[in-house]
């Protein structure tokens, strides 16, 4: 079913969507299906941060739209409503925040300073231990 959801043709893509969310959690084969365990298919639309849609897996998706702002995909607002059956997270998780603060530092201070804001959104949620190990 993933594999049709994950297909480049967006008729049958689409309509194995569907029945995948509509079954899931309903008994077996769905019952304990979680998409996180399927992280090669991309199968949920998402708008990347440059506004174009794109189909992404489950783990790189995000509800929370100023997830974006630190580079992440976030769920189509059409799906907004299937986002608990899908497991979709509301943010990133410290670990990937991490990564993006290490891997690709912004040098614009603009864009430095809407990242912070958006870190400090964060402090509180998850452990705060990992995001102390980024140096400033």
């Amino acid at each position: 079913m993933l594999q049709i959801a994950s297909d480049t043709d967006a008729k049958p893509a689409a309509a194995a969507f569907g029945y995948l969310v509509d079954n899931v959690g309903l008994g077996q084969p769905y019952e304990q299906f979680h998409p996180r365990d399927f992280p090669n298919f991309k199968f949920v639309l998402a708008v990347k941060p440059d506004g174009t849609k794109s189909m992404e897996s489950p783990h790189s998706v995000y509800t929370n739209a100023n997830s974006a702002i630190m580079g992440f995909a976030v769920l189509d607002a059409s799906l907004k409503s299937k986002a608990k059956k899908l497991h979709i997270e509301e943010y990133p998780r410290a670990a990937a925040l991490i990564n993006v603060l290490s891997s690709k530092p912004s040098k614009d201070p603009s864009t430095a300073q809407r990242w912070f804001e958006f870190l400090a959104t964060r402090s509180g949620g998850e452990s705060s231990a990992p995001l102390q190990l980024v140096q400033v």
